[in-house]
């Protein structure tokens, strides 16, 4: 995620001016790196430093896509309001105590599935919805909020009786007629309609979300889109399973996260149903509806299922961009262990978004990466490899972004280490530091990045740096054991910095914390250990 300039001028001079004389190759990462900033600056008003990062980056979105959600939504405020009467002690948290953003997701409970039920009409871009939470409490609770952006809430239930309700601002206000007592199950239910809008974030430059391009609707919300279309506690932290029904015109197709469970016909419309078994961060939570044509690829050796939706326009340029996926399906499970979900494969929209995003088990691609020629190789690796570092993996704390990001780029390297013999990687990462430190601030701290910047290219490239760092200071073997351990550690949970410095420091046995100081926490970056 980055900024982007309004001046196109500059941009196209910086880039042509950067990166002239630069001639791709096959094994030169850089090189394809240079050609496709060349290319998006050629297109798109984007600055030199977000060109960069859309290689580098899990999501990068356009002016276009941040104003393509239309339409308003009110608010409707209950008969119920809860009032000063309810011991403080009895009331969850307006959020989870995120050292960065300490208002998203919510306290008092944790979340174990989401039911989302949708009606979706496509003439008016506006749905009808229920949503059912299973949860836990974790406290004795006579008050909680979910987090719900617009939308008009017609009906909450808990334990399927009428309960009070209000909105202030993004927090919708539960008040269920009874405590519920600590450690108890409940169930809520809330009826909703509207024309779902764009969220925005105090944690990335745009807003995100529900996506509306007019043709297709598609789903991205990193750090905090996912309560523009459904009522949710939304922190990586409170992970649950999801059954995602959405009900539409027959002629359009749904793609969401997971195994497509259910798919009936009725008359006009087309009822689909998709569940993920696996815990799934809110963020990671996608819905696309569009004229979508499925593709299904053979499994891996391991037994990975894979299946794809692409716009029909954007078919073979979709099926040659997502040919790799299996074989490296392959190689990521022979370094990270195995595949941790049920199924994988992208969704490709038929708009230029400018964005990948790894959402849970379906990444989705804008238009614009995707092609013919095989050049997005390192972009589809970036998406896949999120699935163990991100996915599986979760942050317990945004700021610890970089867990995610210096992950999933450095497995691009690792893609094209194990893909092609004659890429050497320590050249690449030698020419990637001394060509990328001199166009884009790497001295921004990737451990700490701004509260206000989350998604900087220090979190992505220097992040990256950081694991080849560690990697020639503790040695290969030891390298990927720490990686398998990792995901076999805290995999289907969350995880911190902390952790996985410590984690390093058991594997290798060694003291580890003036290197992780340098790298994740000081402002100039190290030079590559050699």
């Amino acid at each position: 995620m980055n900024y982007f300039c309004m001046y196109f001028d500059i941009c196209q001079y910086r880039a042509n001016t950067l990166l002239d004389g630069c001639t791709p190759h096959r094994s030169c990462h850089t090189a394809s790196v240079i050609d496709r900033v060349r290319r998006l600056a050629s297109v798109r008003p984007v600055t030199l430093l977000a060109a960069l990062s859309i290689i580098v980056t899990c999501c990068t979105i356009s002016p276009d896509a941040v104003t393509a959600s239309r339409g308003t939504s009110g608010q409707v405020t209950s008969t119920t309001v809860p009032g000063p009467s309810i011991d403080a002690a009895l009331v969850g948290a307006p959020g989870l105590g995120d050292d960065y953003y300490p208002n998203y997701g919510n306290g008092g409970y944790d979340v174990t599935h989401y039911a989302i039920s949708i009606i979706w009409n496509n003439d008016e871009r506006s749905i009808d919805a229920e949503t059912t939470i299973d949860l836990v409490t974790t406290m004795d609770l006579a008050r909680f909020n979910l987090d719900l952006f617009g939308l008009n809430v017609s009906q909450v239930l808990v334990d399927g009786s009428a309960a009070g309700f209000s909105r202030d601002g993004r927090e919708l206000i539960i008040t269920p007629t009874a405590t519920i007592p600590k450690d108890s199950p409940a169930q809520v239910t809330i009826t909703y309609s509207g024309v779902p809008q764009l969220v925005p974030t105090t944690g990335a430059p745009f807003s995100g979300g529900w996506t509306d391009t007019d043709d297709e609707i598609v789903v991205v919300g990193e750090p905090e889109g996912a309560s523009g279309w459904y009522p949710v506690n939304e922190h990586p932290l409170d992970k649950a399973t999801y059954q995602i029904t959405v009900t539409a015109d027959t002629s359009l197709a749904v793609a969401s996260n997971g195994v497509l469970a259910e798919r009936i016909e009725s008359g006009d419309t087309t009822t689909w149903t998709y569940r993920s078994n696996h815990p799934q961060a809110p963020y990671l939570t996608t819905l696309a509806i569009g004229d979508l044509l499925p593709h299904s690829e053979p499994p891996t050796t391991s037994g990975v299922e894979i299946r794809h939706w692409f716009a029909k326009r954007l078919f073979a340029e979709a099926v040659a961009t997502m040919e790799p996926t299996s074989d490296m399906i392959e190689v990521f499970e022979s370094m990270f262990g195995t595949y941790p979900f049920d199924i994988y494969g992208s969704v490709v929209i038929d708009e230029e978004l400018g964005f990948a995003l790894e959402t849970q088990t379906l990444s989705v691609f804008g238009g614009d990466i995707v092609s013919v020629d095989g050049i997005f190789d390192d972009v589809v690796a970036h998406e896949l490899a999120h699935q163990w570092f991100g996915n599986h993996v979760s942050l317990s704390q945004w700021s610890d972004i970089w867990l995610n990001e210096g992950f999933a780029t450095y497995a691009e390297y690792l893609w094209f280490e194990a893909a092609d013999p004659s890429y050497d990687i320590d050249d690449e990462v030698e020419a990637d530091y001394i060509f990328l430190s001199s166009v884009t601030d790497l001295d921004t701290p990737p451990g700490a990045p701004p509260a206000d910047d989350l998604f900087n290219s220090s979190v992505y490239v220097r992040g990256s740096f950081t694991l080849h760092a560690l990697r020639r200071t503790v040695g290969d073997d030891a390298f990927f054991t720490i990686l398998a351990t990792w995901v076999d550690e805290f995999g289907g949970g969350s995880a911190e910095t902390s952790d996985f410095i410590q984690l390093s420091e058991e594997v290798s046995g060694m003291d580890l914390g003036e290197f992780f100081d340098d790298w994740l926490f000081r402002d100039e970056m190290p030079r590559l250990p050699r």
